[in-house]
């Protein structure tokens, strides 16, 4: 088992190799790297190739292709793997209900247009996240009296601003890509918007892997 230190270590390293081998690709080609380090790194002036219909279906096939490995994996593993839990077959924790009204609630101010929540419109991402990741542990909770809130409840928080850090880390490296963009990023000031964007990022790890307990 590998000692803290060399943990640290590697993980330095990953986040150099991260940062710098795209810089190192830059300039090799003889760009300029400055705009690449611009903080908080925003994607902007985005000019995307036109639709290819050739390449939609061959990579529609590819996806479908991973998609039927990745579904004959699971059912083997399945048949494999005892359960690591015994299933409990309880009722749903009074709080899963809860994030379930949560969940709802989000998604109909995100996706509806009332005038009186105009002014907290863009800020609504959060919302139905969070109550996704409370609710899939409640329903973990429910089918084996575990869950990743109630097993590690200090590193599921963690989760939280490691999964801010681990996603802007994509932000940097889509600088180089721009496979996505914001739009009216331009609008929030550098700090407003590094606070903003690391709240909906927060949510990325915790949803991801307590879906995966959940499966």
């Amino acid at each position: 088992m590998a000692s803290v230190p060399s943990k640290i270590f590697a993980a330095l390293m990953c986040g150099a190799m991260l940062v710098g081998l795209p810089l190192i690709g830059v300039a090799a080609r003889g760009g300029d790297i400055a705009p690449y380090l611009e903080l908080p790194p925003i994607t902007r002036h985005v000019v995307h190739a036109g639709y290819n219909g050739g390449a939609f279906i061959l990579i529609g096939l590819l996806d479908l292709v991973m998609l039927a490995g990745i579904v004959f994996l699971f059912r083997q593993s399945k048949k494999r793997a005892k359960p690591r839990y015994p299933r409990a077959c309880g009722l749903l924790p009074f709080w899963g209900w809860w994030a379930l009204a949560l969940t709802f609630a989000g998604w109909l101010l995100a996706w509806t247009r009332f005038a009186w929540f105009a002014p907290l419109q863009a800020h609504t991402f959060c919302i139905p996240w969070i109550g996704y990741i409370l609710f899939i542990n409640a329903l973990c909770q429910m089918r084996s009296g575990h869950s990743l809130m109630s097993e590690a409840p200090r590193r599921f928080l963690v989760l939280f601003p490691a999964s801010a850090i681990f996603w802007w880390f994509f932000e940097y490296l889509n600088r180089f890509v721009q496979n996505w963009y914001y739009i009216n990023a331009q609008d929030y000031s550098p700090v407003g918007y590094t606070v903003l964007a690391s709240l909906a990022f927060s949510t990325v790890l915790p949803a991801v892997l307590s879906t995966y307990r959940l499966l």
